[in-house]
């Protein structure tokens, strides 16, 4: 049986690991929010529209700041964020 090369070094790293490029620098609308989330538990936007009951491309431009959320769609969306 070997010997570890340094025995005598007990130590652990840890370190955050980096948000994905993908996440907002900065969380300033609704659909920074609604991204930041979805990356953080690791969904697609096809899977966020299937929870909302909208279209893909409905998230997509809502995290892109295309276009802004109906009023009734920001009820499902708070819901969704955890803020409902």
């Amino acid at each position: 049986m070997g010997t570890p090369a340094l025995p005598f070094c007990h130590f652990a790293i840890t370190a955050e690991k980096p948000k994905d490029s993908r996440y907002p620098k900065e969380i300033r609308t609704i659909g920074d929010r609604l991204r930041a989330k979805r990356l953080d538990i690791g969904l697609r936007q096809k899977d966020v529209a299937l929870r909302l009951g909208v279209t893909e491309d409905s998230v997509c431009y809502w995290e892109n700041g295309r276009v802004r959320p109906s009023e009734r769609m920001v009820a499902t969306i708070l819901d969704f964020l955890d803020f409902g």
